[in-house]
């Protein structure tokens, strides 16, 4: 199952490379937004405050817009039958789901990603206790000292030359810890969005209907999570292989085409998930 997930994800994005069109553009959006950072004073105030509602809001719509063009994707392709220039027109008839998708699953994905960044930050609190610990910190490794040499890349060069090989070995403790615990948590969450769509719309039965597919086959969802790491492991190692901008261009393009791809992959096995457990969807809020 895992090579036909895999597989089957790829040739499906392939042929609607159309629902790229609105990852590209809400990106775009979000940059200009962003930028106006630069004419805000720094430091928490209430522009700063409302900028961050307005972006999380914003991510939470498109989203939810987002997200059921994929199904509509594994819908169509149920269509065996359809002609070459029927399927065309199916996958950009897929873009008229979006404006649907935000009226239908804004609110539910708006509280999960509210219930997601708490999570966060319980587990940031629970890395800081557990690190204190069993790691500790040393003169040179402390939460001021690195808040303040990120703020200045001179700094930050500093920083690095002074540290110590027992410090190294501090932040290498440190990086494990954190890398562990937020690859756990993602792992756990890893269809927790593609329940609300496919699933239920409640964003805690939704999060148990996620727990359900990913033991369901462990192994084949601890694969598919290992593969979506490692993958990203080379698109990053490959990002800063050179700077040039046409070199960075195309990092973006492949960057935008594994982020939709890793999302129909989680599909793609939530809906046969779904299929084999229940095929009848319950898409009550309650």
């Amino acid at each position: 199952m895992f090579f036909n997930v895999i597989k089957k994800s790829y040739t499906l994005l392939r042929q609607n490379l159309v629902i790229l069109q609105p990852l590209i553009l809400f990106m775009l959006i979000m940059t200009i937004t962003l930028s106006s950072l630069d004419n805000i004073q720094k430091g928490i105030s209430p522009a700063i405050v409302v900028l961050a509602v307005c972006c999380f809001c914003m991510i939470g719509a498109f989203l939810a817009g987002w997200y059921p063009l994929f199904t509509k994707v594994i819908e169509n392709s149920y269509n065996t039958s359809s002609t070459p220039q029927e399927k065309a027109y199916m996958s950009i008839q897929t873009l008229k789901e979006f404006l649907p998708g935000v009226g239908n699953y804004f609110l539910p994905i708006l509280l999960t990603m509210i219930l997601y960044v708490g999570i966060i930050f319980v587990l940031s609190q629970f890395i800081s206790i557990l690190g204190l610990k069993f790691i500790g910190l040393s003169e040179n490794i402390n939460p001021d000292k690195i808040i303040n040499v990120l703020s200045n890349s001179q700094n930050l060069e500093n920083f690095v030359k002074n540290l110590t090989p027992s410090d190294h070995s501090l932040l290498l403790k440190w990086d494990l810890l954190i890398l562990a615990i937020s690859s756990l948590f993602s792992y756990l969450t890893m269809f927790w969005l593609q329940a609300i769509i496919i699933k239920t719309k409640n964003p805690l039965k939704a999060f148990i209907e996620n727990l359900k597919a990913i033991f369901a086959k462990p192994f084949i969802t601890l694969g598919l999570f290992l593969f979506y790491l490692t993958t990203n492991m080379f698109v990053g190692l490959f990002s800063g292989i050179n700077t040039n901008f046409i070199f960075q261009l195309l990092n973006l393009f492949i960057v935008i085409f594994l982020t939709a791809y890793f999302i129909m992959v989680n599909f793609v096995y939530f809906e046969d998930y779904n299929e084999n457990t229940s095929p009848r969807r319950s898409n009550s809020f309650w």
